[in-house]
């Protein structure tokens, strides 16, 4: 959305609580459809938004109030921006607010599934974090060392 809306001509705050922009796309190997690697399309949209003046980055940071209205919201912006990483706050008229609230992918509760009873039964994160581990060392599957021969989803 920050692309799009400084692609208008649109001055944009992106504001981030995590130390780097991506969210959850940081922990994941492939996206779908495309298969194109995350980490790239992660670091594309970073240099877009980096090297376009109509955006600013603001990382390690929240949203800590709001108030006012469509075309003139007052936004009080707290994160450690001061000298020797003091927190501050920095308030700012906005006109428009959209949040990306982000996601958390599922996780069973233990005995749920089999999750934590069963060694084989793991969450698509652990299962994609599994495959990287893996990656370029053998044209098989390892865990907790056995071979992988069929996965369930």
């Amino acid at each position: 959305a920050a692309a799009e809306l400084a692609g208008r001509g649109i001055p944009v705050v992106l504001v981030e609580k995590s130390d780097r922009l991506g969210g959850q796309l940081n922990r994941w190997n492939q996206v779908f459809p495309t298969e194109q690697a995350a980490d790239e399309l992660v670091e594309k949209l970073q240099t877009e938004l980096r090297s376009n003046s109509l955006v600013e980055i603001l990382v390690n940071c929240q949203v800590t109030a709001v108030s006012g209205f469509v075309g003139s919201f007052k936004v009080t912006i707290e994160g450690p921006l001061g000298p020797g990483g003091s927190t501050i706050s920095a308030k700012a008229t906005i006109g428009a607010i959209v949040m990306a609230a982000g996601f958390r992918p599922y996780v069973p509760r233990e005995g749920e599934f089999l999750y934590k009873k069963d060694p084989g039964v793991v969450t698509m994160p652990e299962f994609i974090e599994l495959m990287r581990q893996n990656s370029g060392q053998s044209d098989r599957l390892v865990h907790q060392g056995r071979e992988i021969r069929s996965v369930a989803f």
